[in-house]
């Protein structure tokens, strides 16, 4: 056994750790329930596969099974060995880390079961190597500790602690991770099973339904091409039985109504809702009626689409109504980027879709609440005094139909799922046809910003879409999952949207607006991260109370949550300086009680976001502490007196520290 693997004995598959210096406050796992489908083979095996999974067999590890269709996970005693399988197809280079500088040799016993592995594969002509990763940043940094006390700090110990290895080769590729003295196994699998049938196969087999496959590939690929939504014909009028229907409504809502919100999302059927309350208020000046503009942000939405919220709302303001323009926000602490990247949220999908409540319903319902309990309305006001205006359509798509009908039913007013409000829609009965008409035949009532500007985003996304709906329009939670799920034309909202396969709005609008691009690649960059085949989530469930996990895919890695800031850097893609701070000050929470030290990479890669908005002596102020050793002074309350999770100190500061590590430098020599 090498010198490295004598001090870390945790490596040897064969040795038992030894945890001395583990207190009550460690690491407690339990077997939990969780709805992760557990499979008995690979989505595809092929001779190179089945080689492989032959020689864990030969090596004494038990197979436990398959979970994501390409991640395989078997065990050996004191460790657990996850196999992510790239069968004949190369990872993305947007998510694999840079190589490190130490050598999988230098971590692994070549002899041990567990290098064995590697070995075989290098012996096979894959390149292995260890990618930059906060199990190594953790490993140099606890070299000195356990020279100096003579064991290991049970802080390593801990299951964001994986070893990760990549291998690769022209045809395959595998990811491999390394779980060490973990008590349970890891991606939610519990007992071993037995292999599935490893029989090699003949080229010509092998070949066959390769060809065939591609060939299934590109046929889904040209379908998806030919997705169409609803017909965007510029008629000579909007039809007179719907143009009065709508006015109607209007006259209605502004008679019978004391308040009324109009919903906003920018699409064009809030606007065209929109345009008819103003031209109301415009036409009768004496109308008492009190009219609020609710729009939203969700703090990640297509950039071009927030500019245009921003005129309209400049627009609406420049003709001196008085109506307020409300433009609402997550709260801080559930923005997108801080979900993603401090609490370690994988990316929204269609099972698991976290953005919904965070960055929609919540905020909506707290102004909307705010405007119920305020002491004026309840003065004079009792219930259903409050009429939401909504841009919804029978025609827009199956699900909004079926939405209308279920909240109106033949009825005038709906409900809403906050009580005291209803809603109507007056272009509820109109097609696309009809609002783009309307807004081509109808000129702005202000000037500067006409209807043309919102046509031609339109145009620019066109292959027909549907309006992201904010939260105030949504009348229940099961809807707002239908609206960013739904089947058909693509949808203009949210630029990271990772719910839906492909953003075709956002595709066609790049090509247009070129700045777009680095939108559409940091969105296809989330999407990949989904894929757990590149180590992106801890393999853990982190659970109620510090140190305690169960059985799960778990949250994000410390490391891809690296990668995706650097990539944000590259493109460009903001982050408001409260990010910064609330997501260093979630990490720090989370992630140093569990045993992962806030990196260096990860750090750096953090605070660069504020290079894109800050001077450069801010940036010089701010990246001070990246000098030194995270570990220790990182949290200090030397560094950090007021908890704020940044370290307050200048370019003095920096002068006196670095006088006192030479004076230190010239005593010891």
């Amino acid at each position: 056994m090498n010198k490295q693997m004598e001090l870390f004995p945790s490596l040897d598959a064969n040795h038992e750790p030894n945890l001395e210096g583990q207190d009550e406050g460690s690491y407690k796992f339990s077997m939990t329930e969780h709805r992760i489908s557990i499979a008995g083979n690979i989505k595809k095996q092929t001779n190179v596969t089945t080689a492989l999974w032959i020689e864990l067999r030969n090596l004494g590890f038990a197979f436990l099974g398959v979970v994501r269709d390409h991640s395989a996970v078997f065990e050996v005693p004191f460790a657990y060995l996850t196999v992510h399988h790239f069968v004949q197809e190369q990872p993305a280079i947007d998510l694999v880390a840079a190589e490190g500088v130490l050598k999988w040799h230098e971590l692994l016993d070549p002899q041990n079961t567990l290098g064995r592995v590697i070995n075989y594969l290098e012996t096979n002509g894959f390149h292995c190597h260890v990618p930059v990763q906060a199990w190594t940043d953790a490993w140099s940094n606890e070299v000195d500790y356990i020279l100096q006390r003579n064991y290991r700090d049970w802080h390593l110990e801990s299951p964001k602690h994986k070893l990760m290895v990549w291998c690769k080769r022209e045809d395959h590729s595998y990811l491999l991770e390394f779980f060490i003295n973990m008590l349970i196994p890891p991606y939610g699998l519990s007992e071993p099973m037995d292999y599935p049938s490893l029989a090699m196969k003949t080229d010509s087999k092998r070949i066959k339904g390769q060809r065939k496959g591609n060939v299934i590939k590109e046929k889904e690929t040209e379908q998806q091409r030919k997705r169409s939504g609803e017909d965007f014909e510029i008629m000579e009028n909007v039809a007179m039985d719907k143009l009065e229907y709508a006015s109607a409504a209007i006259h209605e809502i502004m008679s019978n109504n004391r308040r009324i919100i109009v919903t906003f999302s920018g699409g064009k059927d809030s606007y065209v809702c929109l345009l008819l309350v103003i031209n109301y208020l415009l036409e009768h000046p004496n109308c008492k009626t009190e009219v609020t503009i609710l729009s939203a942000s969700t703090g990640v939405e297509n950039p071009v689409i927030e500019s245009h919220i921003q005129k309209v709302k400049e627009a609406v303001e420049s003709l001196s109504l008085d109506i307020p323009f409300i433009i609402v926000r997550p709260d801080i602490e559930n923005t997108y980027m801080v979900c993603v990247l401090a609490k370690g949220y994988s990316p929204p999908t269609n099972f698991n879709r976290w953005c919904v409540s965070r960055l929609k319903l919540n905020p909506a319902d707290q102004v909307l609440a705010d405007y119920m309990d305020s002491p004026e309305f309840f003065t004079f006001f009792g219930q259903e005094e409050v009429c939401l205006i909504l841009g919804t359509r029978d025609a827009e798509s199956t699900n909004r139909a079926k939405s209308v009908q279920k909240y109106f039913g033949n009825d005038f007013y709906g409900s809403h799922r906050i009580e005291g409000i209803r809603t109507s829609a007056p272009i509820r009965f109109w097609d696309a046809k009809d609002v783009v008409t309307f807004l081509v035949r109808n000129p702005a009532p202000w000037k500067d910003y006409g209807n043309y500007n919102l046509i031609n985003l339109y145009g620019s996304a066109m292959g027909g879409f549907e309006e992201c709906p904010i939260g105030a329009m949504i009348s229940s939670e099961s809807e707002a999952i239908s609206s960013c799920t739904g089947s058909g034309a693509p949808r203009m909202g949210c630029f990271s949207c990772t719910v839906i396969k492909d953003d075709q709005s956002l595709i066609n609008m790049a090509k247009d607006y070129e700045f777009l691009e680095d939108y559409l690649s940091m969105r296809q960059i989330l999407k990949k991260t989904q894929d757990i085949r590149y180590g992106t989530n801890t393999g853990y469930q982190r659970k109620y109370g510090i140190g305690q996990f169960g059985s799960g895919l778990g949250d994000l890695t410390l490391d891809i949550r690296t990668l995706l800031l650097e990539h944000m850097f590259k493109l460009n893609i903001p982050l408001l300086e409260e990010e910064i701070y609330t997501i260093y000050r979630i990490v720090r929470e989370r992630e140093i009680s569990e045993g992962i030290a806030i990196t260096k990479r990860f750090r750096n890669a953090l605070f660069n976001m504020r290079r894109m908005d800050y001077s450069r002596e801010e940036d010089e102020v701010v990246s001070i502490a990246q000098q030194f050793d995270v570990v220790g002074s990182m949290y200090s309350s030397i560094w950090d007196p007021w908890n704020s999770g940044v370290d307050k100190f200048g370019q003095a500061d920096l002068d006196a520290i670095k006088r006192v590590m030479e004076k230190r430098s010239s005593v010891k020599s």
